[in-house]
Order: C-alpha cells, then structure tokens, then sequence
C-alpha cells in the first residue's frame, strides 16, 4: 500500500494554475495634469515567502548605501497549509476508467483517426518526428495480428479522489500606496468571493477538474513609521483557499469480454450435474470500453452429466 511509487503532480499543477492568476498584473504611472501614461511596469511574481522579501528589503535600511536591493513592485505567493475537507467527501468504491488496447500494424490504419496521441503517456501510439525526414512516425506495441482479444485490452482506473483544502498566500509589494491600490483592485473583482479555474489533473486518465479558488482576507501593512532615510513598503496580504481532489495511483487491469455461467439441478455441486450454460460476448467483440456495442447471449443446454472444469476450460 504505502511505498507504491507515484507521482500525479495534483498539487504542482494547482500551485502553477493559481500563480498564474497574477502573473499579467500591469502598473499605469499616469500624469495628473495631462492624463498620459508615463510609465507601464509589469509586477514581477515569484515563488517565494514572505519573509523573503523581507529581508531583501532591508539589506538596503540607509538609502545613502549604495549597495543592492530589491526593486518594487512585486508579487509573491506560497502554499500555508493543506487540510482535509469531510464536507466534499465521496463513496470510495466508485473508479474512473480508461480502456486503452494495444494495437497490431493492420489494425492502427483503421483506428488511427479515434486513438489518442500523448508523447509520453505510454498510451497506444506515440509520435515523433523522423530525425532523416521530418516527417511523423508511430511507434506501435507490437502485437499479434490476428485480432483483438482479450489480452490486447486493458482496463486503466483509479479511485475517488480524496477532497483537500489548499491554503495560498499571496503577497503585493510596493513602495507607493498608489501602486498597491493599483495591484490590488486588478484582483478583487475576480473573486465573489471565489473564482475558478480547470485543471487537468490526470491527462492519461482524460480527468479534468473545476477548483474553486476562494478569497479569504485580506491584510495591509505600511512600514511608514522610521526615519526618512529608511525605505518604506506598502504590503498586502491576500489569503486563499483551493478546493481540489488529491488522486492516487493509476492501475491497469485486464477487461473482461466474456462471461460465462453454468446453471446445475442442485445446489449440491458435488452430486448435481449441469442442465444449462449462458455464455455472453460484445457485439462485435472487437469493441472497445467507450464504443457503440450491444451483447450476444448464447444459452446451451446438456444432459450428459459433464461438469466445466474452470482450469482446464473444458467438459470433463
């Protein structure tokens, strides 16, 4: 159970998809008498705590030293703290699933139009370009050519995923409290109080999710108070949370295209004897999980006594 490897990268991608949020944040110095823009500064954002930036600014407290400094404004966001949430919690038992096959030579003209391309997924077919010609290639499984069977199927799936609470702090910079009013009000209208962004959380698997990303509060700080030769900093605070599904691993099982039941005159199995045999089968039996298919039923019946024997698969 514990120690299977895998990585889904589930909390990666949501702190990559909320950084981007502000990650096109413009500042406008505009002229009060002629109403032209002076100048336009993008706000630098970085993975990066608080603290920080911090004390990079105060490696510079005398501004008759010339050594460097942090250059305002700017942005800075991190991940707090992450908390089970009960109040979004789902049966376990239900999986996602993803039929993939491993196809022959013959078969990867006619299936070609409705198989999916991923580089790396390890999924059918993978393309890449000719290193001579340029041109595109697939690189196929080999398989046995005489048709798909049961064993060229496979059935990838994994459970329900399990609901966190992501908290993220975001953290505005500036030197002015013009600029900060600035950054912050390119945020707030966004989030009533929360807004939402698609992830794809299991491209392999085709499983994307909506993740709620809430406002929580939001604080201000201006570092004001000292001497005149000391550096002042306007800083907001902007808490968040995001609720998102944690997945576990992904596994693969082989799928079943034929059932079969023996139906006995007793319970007895010992001394009972057989009297009738269902046998069910996709129609066609080349179909896949997510075709257009129906069911062939054949029902035999026997009287000779014979008893099927699971692992030889014969009458015996």
């Amino acid at each position: 159970m514990f120690g299977t490897p895998f990585y889904n990268e589930g909390l990666r991608k949501i702190i990559i998809a909320f950084g981007q949020l502000f990650n096109n944040i413009v500042i406008e110095n505009v002229n009060r008498t002629t109403g032209a823009v002076t100048k336009r500064i993008k706000v630098p954002l970085a993975y990066a705590p608080k603290e920080k930036f911090l004390v990079r600014l105060e490696q510079q407290p005398d501004l008759t030293d010339r050594s460097f400094a942090i250059t305002l404004p700017r942005i800075g966001f991190e991940i707090s703290g992450l908390q089970y949430d009960p109040s979004r919690k789902l049966t376990r038992v239900h999986k996602f699933r993803k039929t993939k096959v491993d196809l022959s030579r013959s078969q990867s003209a006619a299936l070609l139009d409705r198989v999916q391309m991923e580089d790396e997924s390890g999924l059918i077919i993978n393309e890449k370009a000719n290193a001579t010609t340029g041109h595109a290639e697939y690189i196929l499984h080999e398989t046995d050519s005489s048709g798909l069977t049961s064993s060229g199927a496979k059935n990838s799936f994994n459970y329900t995923p399990v609901p966190y609470n992501i908290s993220l702090n975001v953290y505005a910079f500036t030197a002015t409290a013009e600029n900060g009013l600035q950054i912050v009000e390119q945020i707030l209208p966004f989030f009533q109080p929360d807004y939402t962004v698609t992830v794809n959380v299991l491209p392999e698997m085709n499983i994307k999710r909506d993740v709620p990303i809430i406002l929580n509060t939001i604080n201000y700080e201006d570092s004001y108070d000292g001497a005149f030769t000391n550096r002042r900093a306007v800083i907001y605070t902007m808490n968040f949370t995001a609720k998102t599904y944690l997945f576990g691993p992904t596994s693969n099982q082989s799928v079943i295209k034929k059932v079969q039941s023996e139906l006995y005159t007793s319970s007895n199995l010992d001394t009972a004897s057989r009297e009738e045999r269902i046998i069910i089968v996709p129609d066609p039996i080349t179909a896949d999980a997510d075709d257009d298919f129906g069911f062939t039923t054949t029902i035999s019946n026997y009287a000779d006594g014979k008893k099927y024997n699971p692992k030889t698969g014969q009458d015996e």
